[in-house]
């Protein structure tokens, strides 16, 4: 990579799961440069004047790059996620005018967007691969059948989790997608749906949630819930489209 700036920053947003964090590790070490990550939660709970736990929660909370850059005012949030926000970007342009470092993540690229000597740079990674990656790290198991996404659902419940959804569409067949819903008490459930075969899945996830959201917002127990958005998402598969070039999204306006 030709930098040739005396100072300089990159700045590392990532999609879940696709290694970014540890890129941006490899690279800092590899450019002999700062990495910064959780360093920017420390110093914000001691310039607030808060627990580092405090800040962390509040953080998960507000997670959304999108939002964070449409409404970097806030957005009817509360006080405190407003003054973090605000916190967190004076730090990073501290930590910017310090020396050259890699910062990951906290809307750095939007913090330092005027900064003429910083370069932002996503990370993102195959699907099937983030989420064989994020199982095994978080449960220590590798998914490739039911059965796996089972004992991994069963693991994420002794954790701490009420309900584990683990969708299947990463398994290998040719007919079918079973997901495989968990609850506390209860043994596993399989839900298979018939696999689509598209390019255009963009979205999948996203959707699949929402849709979930949108039953329980109406009253439906979880498992109804979960069928009907798994029966919306085959729905906008079957009838998703391609605006342009490369993977396009589901059809969210699908009707039956």
């Amino acid at each position: 990579m030709g930098i040739c700036m005396e100072q300089y920053v990159i700045t590392i947003s990532r999609q879940f799961g696709s290694m970014g964090r540890s890129i941006a590790k490899e690279l800092s070490e590899n450019l002999g440069i700062e990495f910064l990550d959780r360093d920017i939660v420390e110093a914000t709970a001691k310039r607030m004047g808060l627990p580092v736990s405090v800040i962390s929660d509040e953080e998960e909370s507000m997670k959304s790059t999108f939002f964070r850059r449409q409404y970097p005012l806030g957005m009817g949030m509360s006080s405190l996620k407003d003054e973090i926000f605000y916190t967190q970007k004076n730090i990073i342009r501290d930590f910017a005018a310090k020396g050259s470092c890699i910062i990951v993540g906290r809307c750095a690229d939007y913090a330092l967007a005027s900064n003429p000597d910083c370069l932002s740079i996503f990370v993102h990674a195959d699907m099937d691969d983030r989420i064989k990656r994020v199982s095994k790290r978080d449960t220590g198991m590798t998914i490739s059948c039911a059965d796996d996404a089972a004992a991994a659902g069963e693991a994420l419940i002794r954790m701490g989790a009420k309900a584990v959804l683990i969708k299947g569409g990463h398994m290998e067949s040719s007919i079918v997608v079973t997901d495989c819903l968990c609850q506390a008490g209860q043994a596993p459930k399989f839900l298979p749906q018939p696999k689509v075969e598209t390019n255009n899945n963009h979205g999948t996830g996203c959707t699949l949630s929402a849709a979930i959201a949108t039953g329980l917002g109406h009253g439906l127990p979880l498992q109804v819930a979960v069928t009907r958005a798994q029966e919306f998402l085959n729905l906008a598969l079957r009838k998703s489209y391609a605006p342009g070039k490369g993977c396009g999204p589901v059809n969210h306006a699908a009707r039956r």
